[in-house]
Order: C-alpha cells, then structure tokens, then sequence
C-alpha cells in the first residue's frame, strides 16, 4: 500500500482470556509475534489503509499457539473492504 495514505491499527485479540491463558492447559501465554494485513479503505472520497493486527501467543509448558482468527474481507485474497457508507447503500 503507498506510505503516503493515513493508515488505522485494528487489534485483533483472541477470544475470551486467549490472550493470557492456554486454552489446552491453563499456563500463561507469552507474545509469539504478530501478523499484520493491509486493506484499502474507502471512506467518504478518501483512501486510507486499515492494518488488522492479529498477535500470536505461545504457551511455553505445551507449545500450544493461539491467535484471533483473520477478519473476513469480500473477495478471496483480495486487499480491500467491503462498501460500507450511505452513498453505496449500505450501512
């Protein structure tokens, strides 16, 4: 995405208490990482990047991994959202 666009952090957390405890065993989580997604966003005659952030958690006693699913975009690999003003119709 060009860096001259205004870009918006969406932190994406797993569900429930997936963030601090294992959900196989109960021991704390540590961050593992993060994966960030870019998508093109239209919003009332301007273009800004939306950066959906999803961070990683890994339990150290089971090597369990969890991390919050991807959001759903409207087309199959594609880097943009869906329409979502007034001016498209919907809401």
């Amino acid at each position: 995405m060009p860096d001259h666009l205004p870009r918006q952090e969406i932190v994406h957390q797993p569900d429930g208490d997936g963030a601090c405890r294992c959900p196989d065993c109960g021991a704390g989580m540590a961050r593992l990482g993060e994966d960030v997604t870019e998508v093109l966003d239209y919003v009332s005659g301007h273009l800004k990047v939306l950066l959906h952030v999803r961070p990683k958690y890994a339990c150290v006693p089971c090597d369990a991994i969890t991390q919050a699913p991807a959001p759903a975009l409207p087309t199959p690999r594609g880097r943009a959202t869906p329409v979502h003003d007034a001016e498209h119709g919907v809401a």
